[in-house]
């Protein structure tokens, strides 16, 4: 169910879990759990995109998300943003980063 596939992505960006102990507990395999994930992150983004300004704090993102925004920004179009910018390092930054209309037309598509 979505709630199984929510608690698994949860249960890694927590590190409560290994992945391999959590393919195995859940059946799927490595390539399945990835494509949770992603999914996850691309409407986390997506539900994140900013509609007012409302201060999030400064809560800093685990490694695992870390990884998983930088893989999803890489594929999103910025625009041009400058090659030696840092990437975000907390929620805050993270939900304030330009989005392209051609951008928000790929992440409404992969909804």
């Amino acid at each position: 169910t979505a709630a199984d596939k929510c608690r698994a992505v949860l249960t890694l960006w927590t590190e409560r879990q290994s992945l391999t102990e959590l393919c195995r507990e859940m059946g799927v395999t490595w390539n399945v759990l990835n494509q949770w994930q992603e999914t996850a992150m691309t409407g986390l983004l997506q539900a994140l995109e900013p509609k007012r300004k409302v201060p999030c704090g400064q809560i800093p993102l685990s490694t695992r998300l870390q990884g998983l925004l930088e893989r999803n920004l890489a594929r999103v179009e910025l625009p041009s943003a400058p090659t030696k910018t840092p990437l975000p390092r907390t929620v805050e930054t993270a939900t304030r980063l330009p989005v392209t209309e051609a951008a928000k037309a790929k992440l409404e598509k992969a909804g």
